[in-house]
């Protein structure tokens, strides 16, 4: 079986981008055999018009809380969650970001996911490059560290390594094991560095460490510096649809219009003007 798997709770805007994400996938995979959609969400009843292309995963709000850790690092709720998933199911994964959607099929996807390869959206930038104060920070941060993870294994993040974009990642649930580690590095950085890319950088480097690890941009879209401006469309997209077939709500999803992200544009952050420039 191979599983799509969409972290989605909290703001209803996350959960509305979900079902976007979930309405553009479907236009390509509905009625085909061995596909599932899994939802890890807080709120399953937003999910009610579409219930039967996808499976619920119960997200309560004090799982987590315990998911975030002793850190309360919001984005190690991913790496639990992927945990929590591959104790469940057996198969290959692709883990989406709830701000993400289908551009073209993921068949070819499935096919580059083995015991030698991985996925991720894109790289963002090599950590040796310094383009960036941040990224020097990073940069200086692993140069200066050693990380031991809880089984002793001692880590050290080669600076020709580059951050990888964490809001897709394709794995097989064999790879459990490097999941784990992910989590032990990603604990292992905050109680030295309390920076939002932790969780980022440790699946960066163990899924380059491990795999070949091959980009997706082509196939699905990563719009979270659009998230804001993309709210309110959205709102009047689901309005609009509301009530009606499933044809005409993938119809709408395959239909909207992006332009406002050219007629808003958004600052780009240092990663996008790296990412442009290599």
């Amino acid at each position: 079986m191979n599983y799509f798997v969409i972290q989605c709770y909290g703001k209803e805007r996350i959960l509305r981008e979900a079902k976007f994400c979930v309405l553009s996938l479907l236009r390509y995979i509905q009625g085909q055999e061995g596909y599932k959609i899994v939802l890890y969400t807080d709120n399953p009843a937003f999910f009610e018009d579409i219930k039967e292309f996808v499976v619920c995963e119960p997200l309560p709000p004090e799982t987590v809380q315990q998911w975030k850790g002793e850190h309360n690092f919001v984005h190690r709720v991913k790496i639990m969650m992927l945990l929590d998933f591959a104790s469940k199911y057996s198969g290959k994964f692709i883990y989406l970001d709830s701000d993400t959607w289908f551009k073209q099929s993921p068949a070819e996807l499935f096919t580059q996911i083995d015991d030698s390869n991985a996925l991720m959206h894109l790289p963002e930038a090599q950590l040796k490059s310094n383009a960036n104060p941040i990224i020097k920070k990073i940069h200086r941060f692993v140069k200066a560290n050693t990380f031991t993870l809880t089984n002793g294994e001692k880590v050290n993040i080669p600076a020709e390594y580059f951050m990888l974009n964490a809001g897709v990642i394709g794995l097989h649930t064999n790879a459990r094991p490097v999941m784990e580690k992910v989590l032990h590095l990603t604990d292992a950085m905050l109680a030295a560095y309390q920076k939002h890319v932790m969780e980022q950088l440790a699946f960066s480097y163990f899924l380059q460490k491990e795999f070949t690890t091959r980009r997706c941009d082509d196939v699905i879209e990563h719009y979270w510096p659009y998230c804001a401006v993309a709210e309110q469309p959205m709102i009047e997209l689901f309005t609009g649809i509301e009530g009606q077939t499933m044809a005409n709500k993938m119809a709408a999803v395959a239909g909207f219009d992006w332009s406002f992200t050219a007629e808003k544009p958004v600052k780009k952050s240092f990663w996008q003007r790296l990412f442009n420039r290599q």
